[in-house]
């Protein structure tokens, strides 16, 4: 727990929906929650760190409205904001074979451009190979899709790539004992505001949509492909946040953490003295869903099935498609 931002004051929503400080009882349960967290095998206890890119965004988002919109619906990746203008980038299951072949060859493509471009200094080596790329017809359909998703996730660590930047699938978390101040750095990285946000999030390890950065790079190797160290303990998490696992969120600036807000689901749970189910998260009432999501900006959403299929589709419920799994 010495690791734990040193917070000025815990908030939470009241059911009102306004911003209303937390007991100390209240904040010595959270603490021992997320201490327990931070020691179970089965969760990752991740940071993201944000600054909420334009000004009008960046100071609505501390707003009470705001919050109660955020903790019903979490925070979603770039995809489900921005529609990707290339299918390639695409993350849903493609069944044509010629399809998906076609569309992974040019994700291929994109990798080898990236690997290409490395500065010497860097001390990038190695591409995918031709006859990898002259392989993927022999692959299943399936196969082929969790080829994509891997590549995809690639070009998202990589992070240079403009066109796909704005558009990728997979949000950065960062876990181990350098968490919060790795966040920290991000969410005040080039920040004009002066502030930034950390969210605090429980990711079960049963979950199947996310990549741990540190295994991903194992992967290459089997290509031949020296990359960058995995210095941020890095894991990609696929589609986004669920609000079920988000635990709450730190107001942050360069010298102090003046906040953070309890997910009043969490609230009620510690307020009764409940255990925190770390695979089935917090009960979220999302009856406003969509309304919620598109006060939020967001144009497309997914949701899950009790399979682990996960599904993803516009704000009106059209054009559905099923996600490519990660396992």
């Amino acid at each position: 727990m010495n690791r734990f931002p040193k917070v000025k004051k815990y908030y939470t929503l009241n059911t009102e929906r306004e911003l209303e400080i937390v007991d100390n009882n209240i904040v010595d349960k959270l603490n021992e929650l997320i201490s327990s967290l931070d020691n179970n095998k089965e969760v990752y206890l991740t940071t993201r760190g944000d600054n909420r890119g334009n000004l009008e965004i960046h100071n609505e988002f501390f707003t009470s409205e705001y919050i109660k919109s955020f903790f019903g619906v979490g925070l979603k990746s770039k995809s489900a904001i921005k529609i990707p203008r290339n299918e390639e980038f695409e993350h849903t299951i493609v069944e044509e074979k010629t399809q998906v072949v076609s569309e992974l060859k040019k994700v291929i493509e994109y990798c080898n451009e990236r690997i290409d471009k490395k500065p010497e200094s860097h001390n990038i080596q190695g591409r995918v190979s031709d006859s990898f790329i002259e392989s993927l017809d022999n692959y299943s359909v399936e196969e082929l899709n969790k080829w994509k998703i891997f590549f995809l996730s690639f070009l998202h660590n990589d992070g240079s790539l403009n066109e796909f930047k704005s558009s990728s699938p997979f949000l950065s978390l960062t876990q181990g004992w350098k968490k919060y101040r790795t966040a920290r750095n991000f969410s005040l990285w080039r920040n004009k505001y002066g502030r930034g946000i950390i969210y605090l999030y429980a990711l079960s390890k049963h979950d199947n949509n996310y990549f741990v950065t540190k295994e991903f790079t194992k992967k290459l190797k089997e290509f031949d492909i020296v990359w960058y160290e995995d210095n941020h303990k890095e894991i990609m998490l696929l589609n986004g946040m669920f609000p079920h696992y988000l635990l709450g969120i730190f107001e942050v600036t360069k010298t102090s953490t003046p906040k953070f807000i309890l997910n009043p689901e969490l609230y009620k749970l510690l307020e009764n003295s409940e255990e925190f189910d770390f695979r089935g998260g917090l009960s979220i009432n999302q009856d406003n869903f969509l309304e919620m999501a598109q006060k939020l900006g967001y144009k497309r959403f997914f949701y899950t099935y009790g399979n682990g299929s996960t599904f993803i589709t516009d704000i009106n419920g059209d054009n559905i498609g099923e996600t490519i799994s990660i396992v």
